[in-house]
């Protein structure tokens, strides 16, 4: 705005100059600078349709800092004064974001690369939610947009905790948990509970291929029992929802799933949207199970609110279709809504 103002000021002052003395050389000057400032803003519109601006995303897994790749070049014969790239990066599980801004100056057919390095005070997928990108002509007059590419994005992994003697002190796991199952009241294997897409890592066996041919989709079938697993990890927050909450809540439930598979003990996880729906029953009894669960979480858009997962535990009732289910929470709580039924863990 300074600028523009500064150009009317020196434009009338010009103009004055010409009126008052009317010679040559103050009418050289006045035109002088309308020439340049419309040669000024004829540069910058081409150079706005010559400038490739590209933003990759790059981080390797077991690192909580990444880098942004970014890529300029001016194509044009004209320079480009001012480049103000503005990039917004995401954490999806917190939903905390991070603001970038840089400055270029790129003469004609000039190439620039530049490496940002940024770090993730949260765990979670950063995507780049914003990358805004406007060419500045020499005086300030005008800005334009351009198209820019971004790539990639950055998985920021929690830290890694050891709970073995956690799972050991709260675990009672039965033998032969499947037949007690299977001899309670109203527990039928065989019987169909839902239908839902298909996604990757689902039993092949559990596909509906008769009703994905009608809907043109694959779909699975959860079944009365959900799976063959004596045990059920859920996870929920209570209270404030902080980013601090989220992470911690995140990081002590993976952890907790990881030591789990690691003594040989598969389990279910339950994964709520934020409507309280299911999105996901993950059955943890392998490295790549873990993986894709461990994936999906970070890639947030989940429900952490208790009372989604107390709401659904109950319509479900698996509360009473696991030999054990252990409950994660923030803090311990204040209404037991299910009693000696669920193992209640505080993660600290």
């Amino acid at each position: 705005m300074k600028q523009k103002i500064m150009c009317v000021l020196l434009f009338f002052l010009f103009l004055g100059i010409y009126i008052w003395t009317n010679e040559k050389l103050s009418f050289l000057m006045l035109v002088g600078m309308v020439v340049f400032v419309l040669l000024a803003l004829l540069g910058n519109f081409v150079a706005k349709n010559m400038l490739q601006v590209t933003c990759t995303m790059k981080s390797s897994k077991g690192e909580t800092n990444g880098a942004l790749q970014l890529q300029l070049h001016n194509r044009s014969v004209f320079p480009v004064f001012r480049v103000d790239v503005d990039i917004s990066l995401l954490n999806m599980l917190t939903e905390s974001q991070v603001d970038i801004k840089r400055s270029y100056i790129l003469l004609p057919f000039e190439k620039k690369e530049e490496t940002i390095a940024f770090s993730s005070l949260f765990c979670g997928k950063i995507e780049m939610n914003r990358l805004a990108v406007h060419v500045v002509d020499c005086f300030g007059l005008s800005s334009f947009a351009c198209k820019a590419k971004r790539k990639g994005h950055y998985y920021c992994y929690p830290a890694a905790r050891e709970l073995a003697a956690e799972i050991d002190k709260h675990a009672v796991i039965h033998n032969n948990t499947l037949e007690t199952y299977l001899n309670r009241k109203g527990n039928d294997p065989t019987e169909i509970l839902d239908i839902r897409e298909y996604q990757r890592g689902d039993n092949v066996k559990m596909i509906h291929w008769k009703l994905s041919h009608k809907l043109g989709m694959k779909v699975v079938k959860e079944l009365d029992m959900p799976s063959n697993q004596d045990i059920l990890l859920v996870f929920a927050l209570q209270g404030d929802v902080t980013e601090e909450a989220i992470c911690r809540i995140v990081e002590y439930s993976l952890s907790f799933s990881k030591n789990l598979l690691m003594m040989d003990m598969h389990h279910d996880v339950i994964l709520l949207d934020r409507n309280g729906n299911l999105i996901r029953m993950y059955t943890v009894e392998s490295e790549d199970t873990y993986v894709w669960l461990e994936k999906r979480v970070l890639d947030g858009q989940l429900s952490l609110e208790k009372s989604d997962m107390d709401a659904y535990l109950t319509r479900k009732d698996y509360t009473n279709r696991y030999a054990t289910v252990f409950y994660v929470l923030n803090e311990r709580p204040s209404d037991d809504v299910f009693g000696e039924a669920v193992e209640y863990i505080v993660a600290t």
